[in-house]
């Protein structure tokens, strides 16, 4: 079902009749008779604006009604006002230049579970007010340069589609954006010259990929933000370049859960000087160089090391005493177990033998 949610601006009549603006060149047709749903309701606003954005359940009023679109979405009678537009569960392969266009108070574009395999250059254009894009849960493969260039939009979701390459300028020129999401998809590669003239960006989730390593100067596009969050957790990381994160310092978490890592350079982390949240579980880590942690000045910081499991007992005992000493938080539940464990186990013949 699609759904165009409208707010009105107070200084219109409710008895206002939109006049049709002129035709607008649509390219080829994105939309095919689909059914809209409108409302002149913009509650739905606040609850996208909530963190975290999870299940947006945008509820119509009973005065809401329907109406066919065919072509792409401009300003057109009832259509002119739209705050919102919200498309799930049609057929929508392929959005061309032009699907949405003109819609100058437009905040919000929701399209979902509707297989989109590939967006055109200039799909969306004209739209000076938008602020959120979901486009989850589609068939995407490759972003391409022009899609989302100089929109103002500030948060764009692209998680849980099959996206596997992303164009060097794809994330160019977005002055606004500040989260950027591609969680479940299978990107192999990390490219260092992504977010040109983008540099907002306060939280980026990689999560569940297929990365296998992070190059160096891989985030140094963005501004150096409190509160920035990156997360690289469940992809395939086994390496991490010494001068990968080095202008972050002011980098408020860092995800890197259940990667391949087995051991980390001295120089990886040393840059992150305000790291609050520093998250390492479920990798393969024999022992972290605990003296380059030292640098960390941060008032407060969380370690997690939990599920390494060849991370060793004199390693972990190294890190208790830096968390100790500068009253961190260490959170090593199943290795501090499984240290305790080699503790009580009894002797074997073979050892008894040495």
């Amino acid at each position: 079902m699609a759904s165009v949610f409208l707010g009105l601006m107070t200084t219109l009549s409710s008895t206002l009749i939109w006049q049709d603006p002129v035709n607008y060149y649509c390219g080829e047709k994105t939309f095919s008779e689909t059914p809209v749903s409108v409302s002149k309701s913009s509650k739905f606003v606040a609850d996208i604006a909530a963190e975290p954005l999870q299940n947006i359940s945008l509820l119509l009023e009973s005065s809401s009604f329907v109406l066919d679109v065919t072509g792409c979405l401009t300003p057109k009678g009832i259509l002119r006002p739209a705050i919102g537009i919200e498309i799930v569960n049609e057929t929508l392969p392929i959005l061309y230049s032009g699907a949405v266009q003109n819609l100058i108070v437009l905040e919000m574009i929701k399209i979902e579970y509707c297989g989109v395999q590939d967006i055109h250059p200039g799909a969306f254009m004209i739209l000076p007010a938008i602020h959120t894009m979901l486009l989850r849960f589609n068939r995407l493969v490759y972003i391409k340069e022009g899609v989302f260039n100089h929109l103002r939009v500030a948060k764009l979701y692209l998680s849980n589609n099959s996206i596997s390459y992303i164009e060097n300028e794809a994330f160019d020129d977005m002055p606004n954006l500040r989260l950027l999401n591609l969680d479940s998809n299978r990107l192999k590669n990390w490219n260092s010259d992504w977010f040109t003239n983008t540099p907002n960006v306060q939280t980026l989730s990689v999560d569940s990929n297929e990365l296998t390593k992070i190059p160096a100067n891989a985030f140094n596009k963005l501004r150096n933000f409190h509160f920035t969050n990156i997360r690289l957790s469940n992809n395939n990381i086994s390496y991490i370049h010494p001068r990968s994160f080095q202008k972050l310092h002011l980098l408020y978490a860092l995800w890197l859960d259940n990667n391949l890592l087995f051991e980390i350079d001295p120089s990886a982390f040393v840059h992150l000087e305000q790291l609050y949240i520093l998250s390492l579980t479920g990798n393969k880590i024999k022992c972290l160089p605990i003296e380059s942690f030292y640098a960390f000045k941060s008032p407060d910081m969380i370690l997690r090391v939990e599920n390494n499991e060849f991370m060793s007992c004199s390693c972990l005992k190294k890190i208790e005493v830096w968390a100790k000493s500068n009253e961190y938080l260490l959170t090593e539940r199943f290795a501090k177990n499984e240290c305790s464990k080699k503790k009580k186990q009894p002797l074997s013949n073979n050892t008894l033998r040495n």
